[in-house]
């Protein structure tokens, strides 16, 4: 089955930040069902100094950290939060529903993670 994009580049005037954001029908879907109207594209860091650790992060609501360290766009009737520096291998991030176990969660692919 294929699944249904909504595309939507985000460029941002005078920023570096240039990529086109693709968000899946499923994940418009279930932010409508749970009332959601914010996402974040955030990168979560673990590790020491020596070999950091770097992993995107999808979330529903807004950003832990303050706003100033996001890019805020609006798609599709979501504020889409975007971390700084975010940089996409293939010009493009899309943030897809992802399934284990019967559990729901959001996935992004497509970021440079260095």
């Amino acid at each position: 089955m294929s699944k249904t994009l909504t595309r939507v580049d985000l460029r941002k005037e005078g920023g570096n930040l240039n990529i086109k954001l693709i968000i899946s029908e499923e994940v418009l879907k279930l932010a409508a069902e749970k009332g959601q109207t914010e996402l974040t594209l955030d990168l979560f860091t673990a590790g020491n100094s020596c070999v950091p650790v770097s992993e995107p992060t999808v979330h529903f609501g807004p950003p832990k950290d303050p706003i100033h360290k996001y890019d805020i766009f609006n798609q599709d009737g979501l504020r889409v939060y975007v971390f700084k520096g975010a940089d996409a291998r293939k010009g493009e991030v899309r943030i897809h529903l992802k399934r284990f176990l019967g559990m729901k969660s959001l996935e992004a692919e497509g970021l440079n993670m260095l």
